[in-house]
């Protein structure tokens, strides 16, 4: 059965100006409810936002310290009353002090009642976080249980390492939210394909995008807005061409008509089917036309070969 979300994301350069360390959190509460004014029009249910999306580019790493000190848990406060507000998840990126007296570059998951349901650590701080910020790395993948599904989450430099990712594709998770300060170039695609997931992604200054689970990109921002909206169906699995499927996908779109898509981006060997249909999930329809996800048939095409004797 379609399961249709409205995300937005917001990419806006973040202040340049020096800012006074005790009026910093007037100053980015003003900046970020101007910016999010223009989402509110399309009702988000889930917004993502950029890296550390309250600091000031111009402060020194002792000044943003004593600011991040300062701020404490004001705008996490604030995004919270934002999110009950309006009704909408949002994910607030920040370098926080926890209260075991460690520092965190983080992701806050907050839900529309303006409750904190889950924290991601940044698994893999560059040398500079740690050693100018004193940021420790994050040792858990966790995901966050959503009415929609299932949430993940990444920050920046976390974009190189494989292992994070391979925790999230074994969760099977719905949506990736990538948070940076660097866009990631080529690996957006790999981790959208590798975790076959949704990607949304806020790049500080940068773009905004969205992929879907294999790796084609289906909205941005652009030069002109900072920020981009749009709707996505999560009833979608991306299935091999082989293992007889595509006679079987034939035979699945004879059936349900325009109420299924299948969209094939072209070399890959395997295609994104979503459901349309109001009663009939996306696993219903591959259940009945005896066909797995990607993801089931390459283990067990590994787990043949692995048998095969072969190796060397």
């Amino acid at each position: 059965m379609s399961r249709f979300l409205r995300v937005a994301a917001l990419c806006s350069p973040l202040p340049k100006e020096k800012v006074q360390i005790t009026a910093g959190v007037e100053v980015m509460q003003k900046f970020w409810d101007e910016k999010l004014k223009s989402v509110w029009a399309d009702n988000p249910e889930f917004i993502v936002l950029p890296e550390c999306c309250d600091r000031f580019i111009a402060h020194t790493p002792q000044e943003r310290m004593d600011y991040y000190a300062f701020r404490g848990d004001k705008l996490l406060n604030f995004f919270a009353e934002q999110a009950a507000a309006h009704n909408c998840m949002i994910t607030y990126p920040a370098v926080f002090l926890e209260d075991d007296g460690i520092w965190r570059n983080m992701v806050f998951v907050i839900n529309r009642n303006g409750e904190v349901i889950s924290k991601y650590y940044k698994n893999y701080p560059m040398e500079t976080e740690i050693n100018d910020y004193h940021i420790k790395a994050g040792e858990t993948a966790p995901v966050a249980s959503c009415e929609w599904g299932k949430l993940a989450s990444a920050i920046c430099f976390d974009l190189n390492f494989d292992k994070l990712f391979q925790q999230y594709a074994k969760e099977k998770v719905d949506i990736l939210s990538f948070h940076s300060v660097f866009h990631g170039g080529l690996l957006q695609k790999m981790r959208a394909y590798q975790c076959h997931c949704h990607l949304v992604t806020a790049i500080a200054g940068e773009r905004c995008t969205v992929l879907d689970p294999q790796g084609e990109l289906i909205a941005s921002s652009t030069n002109y807005q900072y920020y981009l909206s749009t709707t996505l169906n999560l009833d979608c699995a991306t299935v091999h061409y082989d293992d007889g499927n595509f006679d079987k996908l034939a035979q699945l779109k004879l059936k349900y008509g325009n109420n299924v898509l299948i969209r094939d981006p072209g070399y890959l060997g395997s295609v994104l089917v979503t459901s349309m249909h109001s009663e009939v999930s996306v696993h219903d329809m591959l259940k009945e036309f005896e066909m797995m996800e990607v993801a089931d048939y390459l283990k067990r095409a590994e787990l043949c070969a692995d048998k095969s004797g072969g190796r060397l």
